[in-house]
C-alpha cells in the first residue's frame, strides 16, 4: 500500500475524484487545522497551532464560522443541520475523566459549551467513535457496543448511556452512521476482507443483519460517517472508502450486492480488488464532504 501524507478530504463524484491538500487549507486558514467531522458541505475543523480554536470551514465558498472556545479531551464530534441553521447542535464526546458530553447550539448565543456528565454504570468506554444525533438521542460505538445517551430527563439534560453488546465478536473496526430513519453499523474485518452492515433494531434492542441499502451509499472514515441517496444506479447500494487505487487512481468501494471491493471505470464497476490490497490511504485528517 502506497501512503499519501498530504490529501486532506475527498470529492466523490463517481467516476471522478478530487483531492484537496492539507498544505494549501492550512495556508489559507493560517495553520495547521485537523477536521472534526463533516456534514451539508461543511467541515468542523481544529486549529491545531495556539490555542485549540473550533470553527465551520465551508470548502466551496470559503466561509468561516467561529465557535466558543473549546474544552479540553475531547475525542469525537458531529453535529445535526447546517451550521448556518437555527436548528443546529454541535456534540463533543469526551472518555477522559470526567466523562462527559458537550453541546453547543449556535442559534441560543451560547458563549460556552454546555456540559453533562455520563454514567455508565460500569467500566467506561476507552473510545467513543462516530456520534450520531439520532431520534433525538446522542448514540455513539465502543468497538461495536452500541452506547446510548439520552435526550431528555428535562429539557436540557443528557443523562444514563446504556451499552447494547457488538453485533460480531472478533477485532474488527465499526462504523455508525443515520441512514433514512434507520440507525446503521458497518462492521469492517482489520484486514478489509469483509464488510457487513447491520439495522438497529430498537423493539428487540439488537443488531440486525441486513444485505441491501437499496438506493442509498454510505461514505465511511474515521472522521465522517454519511449515508444519502444516490443520484445514479451505478452508485447505490455501495459503501466508499478514502482509499485510492494505487494504479488507476479510482476511489474504492464494496458493492453489497457483488460482496466484492471495485473501482468504477466510467459508470461501470468492472475493476475488482480484493480487499485494500494495491490501494493508497491517507495519514493526514481527512474527510467526505
Amino acid at each position: 500500500m502506497e501512503v499519501l501524507k498530504d490529501a486532506v478530504f475527498f470529492l466523490d463524484l463517481a467516476d471522478e475524484c478530487s483531492v484537496f491538500y492539507c498544505n494549501a487549507i492550512g495556508s489559507e486558514l493560517g495553520g495547521y487545522v485537523q477536521i472534526c467531522s463533516s456534514s451539508y458541505g461543511w467541515l468542523l475543523l481544529l486549529k491545531c497551532v495556539g490555542p485549540g480554536e473550533l470553527f465551520f470551514f465551508n470548502p466551496f465558498t470559503y466561509d468561516i464560522l467561529n465557535l466558543p472556545d473549546l474544552p479540553h479531551g475531547i475525542d469525537s464530534f458531529c453535529f445535526q443541520d447546517p451550521p448556518t441553521s437555527t436548528d443546529c447542535v454541535i456534540v463533543g464526546l469526551s472518555t477522559s475523566s470526567p466523562l462527559n458530553v458537550f453541546i453547543h447550539m449556535p442559534s441560543y448565543s451560547q458563549q460556552s459549551w454546555i456540559s453533562f456528565h455520563l454514567d455508565f454504570d460500569g467500566t467506561a468506554p476507552h473510545s467513543l467513535l462516530s456520534p450520531t444525533i439520532y431520534d433525538p438521542n446522542i448514540y455513539a460505538s465502543n468497538q461495536g457496543y452500541l452506547h446510548v445517551i439520552f435526550k431528555y430527563k428535562d429539557e436540557n439534560s443528557y443523562v444514563n448511556a446504556v451499552v447494547a453488546e457488538a453485533p460480531i465478536g472478533r477485532s474488527a473496526q465499526y462504523f455508525l452512521v443515520s441512514c433514512d430513519q434507520r440507525l446503521l453499523l458497518v462492521v469492517m474485518d482489520e484486514l478489509g476482507e469483509s464488510v457487513e452492515v447491520f439495522k438497529w433494531s430498537v423493539s428487540a434492542r439488537e443488531w440486525e443483519k441486513i444485505d441491501s441499502l437499496g438506493r442509498h451509499m454510505i461514505y465511511i472514515c474515521g472522521t465522517t460517517c454519511l449515508c444519502m441517496e444516490a443520484k445514479t444506479p451505478e452508485m447505490e447500494n455501495k459503501i466508499y472508502f478514502p482509499r485510492l487505487h494505487s494504479e488507476s487512481g479510482k476511489i474504492l468501494f464494496y458493492s453489497l450486492e457483488t460482496c466484492r471491493y471495485h473501482t468504477f471505470k466510467g459508470r461501470n464497476a468492472k475493476q475488482c480488488l480484493e480487499g485494500f490490497f494495491r490501494t493508497k490511504y491517507h495519514v493526514h485528517s481527512h474527510a467526505w464532504i
